[in-house]
């Protein structure tokens, strides 16, 4: 994937994949993706989302929800959640590990899709 965005063309998850799947920070030095899981198959004959996924560690942005939260939802972030992740991301800088990225162009740090940030009116409309 890195090859073709550096040839600057877009991965072929960007070309087949209209809507967003994730969401990424706005610099490629913040190598995390928020993935969007409505877009998989979670059927009786497929695995479920936290077979494939893992179960979730924690919730965020709950104030944005459009409805009450399941009974089941994960707790909200501990101290102990961030500095594992803080430590995780440390140490892929360290190892190089967050270059290169498939979702931002190498030579211009530019993303490959163009981000879209939705106007209240918009979400509302959803």
């Amino acid at each position: 994937m890195p090859a073709l965005v550096r040839q600057g063309r877009p991965p072929l998850v960007h070309r087949l994949l209209p809507d967003p799947i994730g969401n990424t920070a706005a610099i490629p030095r913040f190598p995390i993706l928020a993935l969007v899981h409505c877009f998989m198959v979670h059927g009786a004959e497929s695995p479920s989302r936290n077979e494939v996924l893992g179960p979730p560690l924690c919730r965020i942005y709950e104030r944005s929800a459009v409805g009450p939260l399941p009974p089941n939802a994960a707790p909200p972030p501990s101290l102990g959640i961030f500095a594992r992740r803080a430590t995780k991301i440390f140490s892929w800088w360290m190892r190089g590990l967050a270059r290169p990225t498939p979702f931002f162009d190498d030579s211009t740090n530019a993303p490959c899709s163009v981000p879209r940030v939705l106007a209240r009116s918009d979400r509302a409309a959803l």
